[in-house]
């Protein structure tokens, strides 16, 4: 993986820090008036009720006939479970924990190779008892989200706001790389502005387009602050590309077109999508440069 999409792919992954940044025109919000937990004395829902209508129960992506899905386990109307299957079969679990405000405060990571079955299986235990790693989220007095532990514990990284509360900056602790994050008129991305590492502050722009229609993935951060790029490890660059560069939780929208500043020329790719009643997309259609298809991602809901 170049430097350039290993800094982009660990950029879109966390959210919210103090930082210093080469950029102006970036309001960073602190913090604010702490949240009170919220009151659960009028909340008739049962167990095992996802937090629905369209909440993903799986997302499927095709890379070029190689399959990487993603399973959703709720229970008390939180995900409480994932377990994402690779190409060849190979199934890794996740759990969660939750602080006092219903946001995940731990991602939990299980070793694969307790697995003895090619099909997911949320009410095995065996699947839940051999701790691989973890991962702590950190939050601020106002519950967003401020840091995110890396897997191997080498450095966190921490996300920035706007005036409007949407993320504006994603830096590692180690002061680099650092994205920061511009949106237009209407609050949607425009451009992302990178320093990577090793590269003498050379700026990479990347230039957006997005739809009207809602990103299942922003659903479930902006519920209980699930970073599914951040959240999973995986080994396939490409998907990792894809997961970072192109889903963007953080934005409420559905990216429709990617242009590389450094890359002259037609976007990088565009995205066409089909979508349910409730504007929730059913599926997405990646082409690179207009013409040649680079994933397929599906998606299925509760």
């Amino acid at each position: 993986m170049t430097s350039r999409y290993f800094s982009i792919l660990l950029l879109l992954t966390s959210l919210i820090l103090f930082s210093c940044s080469k950029d102006e025109n970036i309001e960073v919000i602190e913090e604010e008036s702490i949240d009170q937990p919220k009151n659960d004395d009028n909340n008739d829902d049962s167990n095992d009720e996802p937090p629905a209508p369209n909440s993903l129960k799986t997302f499927t992506i095709d890379v070029n006939g190689n399959l990487h899905t993603f399973y959703f386990n709720y229970e008390n109307n939180q995900i409480d479970k994932l377990a994402y299957k690779d190409e060849a079969g190979e199934i890794t679990y996740y759990s969660f924990e939750y602080n006092s405000f219903d946001k995940i405060s731990k991602t939990i990571k299980y070793n694969s190779n307790s697995n003895n079955s090619s099909s997911v299986d949320f009410d095995n235990q065996n699947n839940f008892n051999n701790q691989e790693d973890s991962i702590m989220h950190f939050y601020r007095s106002n519950n967003s989200l401020k840091e995110i532990e890396t897997w191997d514990y080498g450095f966190n990284w921490g996300y920035a706001y706007n005036s409007d509360g949407l993320v504006s900056r994603i830096q590692s602790t180690g002061m680099i790389p650092v994205t920061n994050i511009f949106y237009d008129e209407n609050n949607k991305i425009e451009k992302l502005k990178t320093y990577p590492e090793n590269t003498d502050w050379i700026v990479y722009i990347d230039y957006f387009e997005f739809d009207d229609n809602k990103n299942p993935f922003y659903k479930l951060f902006d519920e209980i602050g699930l970073v599914i790029d951040k959240d999973i490890s995986i080994s396939n660059r490409y998907l990792r590309e894809l997961i970072i560069s192109d889903l963007v939780c953080i934005s409420p929208y559905n990216v429709s077109e990617k242009t590389e500043d450094l890359k002259p020329g037609p976007p990088t790719y565009i995205v066409e999508y089909s979508y349910n009643d409730d504007n929730f997309p059913l599926e997405a259609v990646y082409y690179n440069n207009s013409t040649v298809v680079k994933y397929t991602i599906t998606y299925d809901y509760y």
